[in-house]
């Protein structure tokens, strides 16, 4: 149908119908929210830095939970009760050498023989009388002098090959070579009688 066939009276009543017809009014604030709406999926106007923050990166689900268990892992390791460590002057020596050192325990003492052709016999003997008393007493001595904190550097006799305590310390090469005379400046304190009464005893 071209335009001349078309009919008039339809034509008029088009028009008519337009001349009334209004545009529906536009929700106050929907042009902010497109605009909102652009750019967050844009990032136009938004600072550089600001994109620091809202960054996403897609992540395969496996990846996902292992990387949560780690973290709990961690945290849970983080946050479990640490037992304080014993310092320098407040070391607590276990219950059973407490317990031999005030003779609440027997106490025996053993070789062992660790080859298999010895059978990996034991021989030994309960500790009694003198003994016992003389063992008692360095322990004591031993032990009082972890919980005051001592630990006396005594080297012992100079040999060729060093000093005769010190043969058997991994630090050896590190101490100075004045040792023994440090130590002999250090023997006359009144904290070490006990230990030197122990050690050397023919003072």
């Amino acid at each position: 149908m071209t335009r001349d066939e078309r009919d008039p009276e339809r034509d008029d009543e088009l028009s008519r119908l337009l001349q009334r017809w209004s545009a529906p009014l536009v929700p106050d604030g929907i042009d902010e929210r497109m605009l909102a709406a652009y750019r967050r999926q844009t990032g136009a106007g938004e600072p550089w830095w600001s994109r620091l923050f809202t960054a996403s990166v897609r992540v395969p689900l496996p990846v996902a939970v292992g990387v949560l268990m780690l973290l709990i892992v961690t945290a849970a390791l983080a946050l479990r009760p640490v037992a304080p460590q014993p310092t320098a002057g407040t070391t607590a020596p276990s219950a059973p050498v407490q317990a031999a050192r005030h003779g609440d325990v027997p106490v025996e003492t053993y070789y062992w023989f660790v080859t298999e052709s010895a059978n990996y016999d034991r021989q030994g003997y309960p500790l009694a009388g003198p003994q016992l008393t003389a063992f008692q007493r360095a322990l004591s001595v031993i032990v009082g002098g972890i919980e005051q904190g001592l630990f006396p550097a005594r080297p012992g006799q100079s040999r060729n090959d060093g000093f005769e305590n010190c043969q058997l310390c991994p630090y050896d090469r590190v101490c100075p070579g004045n040792r023994a005379r440090v130590w002999g400046r250090k023997r006359s304190a009144p904290e070490l009688r006990e230990y030197l009464d122990l050690a050397e005893p023919e003072d």
